[in-house]
């Protein structure tokens, strides 16, 4: 294949969900006549009688930092340095990017039941939940001095990592970098996304008339990125856009998606119809698939060909990017779809349905994989296979910053209040508030629509958490407030800065409790440099609340808490 300036190839690859616990287990199940069929949950406690995707003969090893979803990640990464035949020696310039939604929440109700009623809760949820930061773990387990950095941009999560991977090493910032999304079935999301009113009690059927929601799901995926190296494998092209329109809700006209894969497209080097095939997010949401049809007609025509696997897997959060973009590779070298898993009638409303049976990809190079989700942020992965190798790519140079703002600024009841009105924020909780209230104080200058968005929080929103988590204790579990739960993911900030300031484009929620602010102070210079964006804003913010209240007590030294404050806002 003729290499562009942006093409990335991937070395390695890992996965793990409830259509294998490896790459050859997942190729054959794709194809297989016994596809996984979803079941009610076995590792949860819950009276939802709701199907969920497990992963099979993978018991957890009990409690551990990160939990069983860092267990899973643990577990793909193994395969992919193993596919990759990569010895990650300790000192390597290794950059490291997960996604994830549940692994970046303290979401443990036995510890939380002993916090609110005002005893010290046990240390080990708290311990585990600090040391279990899946970008940071693999970091400090294999000795790396590259930038880590877990995302935590809802559904969009896994493919995000990639993305940013993958501008790390235009960039030059790292040669190689390791790349993907991890969750597991949790019963926070479960009750969450039941209260939304958007699961289904029988297995999904994407993009299909009578769809009637999704099935979670769980598992890993890893890819690792080199610019040492040749594979047939790549990253040819990446797009990320922000709606700015709903917290949960898709642009129903889909103008950011569609632009996030024209990104792609682009980037790539490639024109739109030189695609073989979409992996579409299709989580069998009514309004999901509806945006999702519509824009592969307008961008790949009346023919366009797409499938949902998360009819195979569920729908893995924060993982489902990453797993998606490894078996588009997979159905790539196999030269082959499937059929789409329990598709029967198309939607009338729908321009474009989805496969109907097993279709030849003749020699097809490129695929398309998209990632939706709350807070209204795009992803579009090019991924392309070639009979011959992928070159690497040249990294970019990357320009000095400029700092506009830089500041500690304390935030008032008076000035949180005048916020709120001005912004019209009714249901914003106290932490999109405060960094609300932080940019518009400090940055007086009109933004461009196309800013790059990175919002840095070690807690993130977790009073809000924690009121999510009193709904599941004190109300039955079909009774719990949807609005909560919407706004307990990182990127629920993201998304009302991003509507508050008309900013649509990279946007991204990270995580982390090793100065993660340094590193994003390091991607926002990278978008800039690789043409993503022609500015970044990178907010800090962190709020007091319980946790952070008890934290002292039981972790003195090791993880100081931050005053309740915008710690800074830059413009480059």
């Amino acid at each position: 294949m003729p290499g562009t300036s942006s093409t990335i190839p991937i070395i390695g690859m890992g996965i793990i969900s409830a259509l294998g616990n490896d790459l050859e287990a997942t190729r054959e199940r794709l194809f297989s006549q016994n596809p996984p069929m979803p079941a009610l949950p076995t590792k949860i406690d819950t009276s939802l009688a709701l199907p969920v995707f497990e992963v099979a003969g993978f018991p957890s090893r009990g409690s551990q930092p990160g939990g069983y979803s860092l267990q899973l990640l643990m577990h793909a990464l193994d395969e992919a340095l193993r596919n990759a035949n990569l010895n990650l020696e300790r000192g390597s310039k290794v950059g490291v990017c997960i996604g994830t939604t549940v692994a970046c929440q303290l979401n443990s109700i036995p510890f939380y039941e002993q916090l609110r009623q005002g005893n010290m809760p046990p240390a080990e949820p708290l311990i585990n939940y600090l040391e279990g930061n899946p970008a940071e773990y693999i970091r400090r387990k294999f000795g790396l001095t590259g930038p880590a950095l877990t995302i935590s941009n809802a559904c969009a999560s896994g493919a995000d990592a990639i993305g940013i991977a993958a501008t790390w090493l235009r960039s030059g910032v790292c040669d190689i970098a390791i790349a993907g999304g991890t969750d597991e079935i949790n019963k926070v999301p479960l009750d969450g996304f039941n209260a939304l009113g958007v699961c289904s009690p029988q297995p999904c059927r994407p993009f299909d008339s009578q769809r009637q929601g999704l099935n979670l799901g769980e598992g890993a995926g890893v890819i690792i990125l080199s610019n040492k190296g040749q594979s047939q494998l790549a990253l040819a092209g990446f797009g990320k856009t922000a709606d700015a329109f709903h917290i949960t809700q898709p642009d129903p006209a889909g103008t950011g998606l569609e632009k996030a894969i024209r990104l792609a497209c682009e980037d790539g080097g490639i024109d739109c119809d030189q695609l073989a095939f979409c992996n579409a997010h299709g989580t069998g949401t009514i309004a999901n698939d509806i945006v999702e049809s519509q824009v592969f007609e307008r961008v790949l025509g009346a023919g366009a060909r797409f499938l949902s696997t998360k009819s195979l897997t569920g729908h893995t959060l924060g993982a489902a990017g990453a797993i998606e973009a490894i078996i588009t590779l997979l159905l790539l070298q196999e030269k082959r779809l499937p059929a789409s898993v329990r598709f029967q009638v198309p939607s009338p409303e729908m321009p474009v349905a989805p496969v109907a049976k097993e279709t030849s990809l003749d020699n097809s190079k490129y695929a398309l994989s998209t990632s939706l989700a709350f807070g209204g942020s795009n992803t579009a992965l090019v991924l392309a296979v070639a009979n011959g190798t992928n070159e690497p790519t040249k990294p970019s140079r990357v320009p000095c910053a400029k700092t506009i703002f830089a500041g500690d600024n304390a935030l008032n009841q008076e000035q949180l209040a005048k916020t709120r009105s001005k912004y019209a924020l009714r249901r914003a909780d106290r932490f999109t508030t405060l960094a609300i209230a932080g940019i518009d104080q400090s940055v007086t200058t009109e933004l461009p629509e196309n800013t790059a968005l990175l919002t840095v929080s070690a807690f993130g929103p977790h009073k809000t958490v924690f009121a999510t988590l009193d709904g599941i204790l004190d109300f039955p579990e079909d009774q719990i407030q949807p609005t909560r739960f919407s706004h307990s993911v990182h990127n629920a900030a993201s998304s009302y800065i991003a509507t508050a300031f008309g900013l649509r484009g990279p946007s991204y929620a990270l995580t982390g409790f090793e100065n993660p602010l340094e590193d994003a102070l390091d991607l926002a210079q990278s978008l800039v440099a690789t043409g993503q964006a022609p500015c970044a804003l990178v907010v800090q913010v962190e709020e007091q609340g319980a946790l952070t209240a008890v934290l002292p007590q039981i972790c003195p030294q090791q993880y100081p808490v931050e005053p309740e404050e915008i710690v800074a806002v830059y413009k480059y």
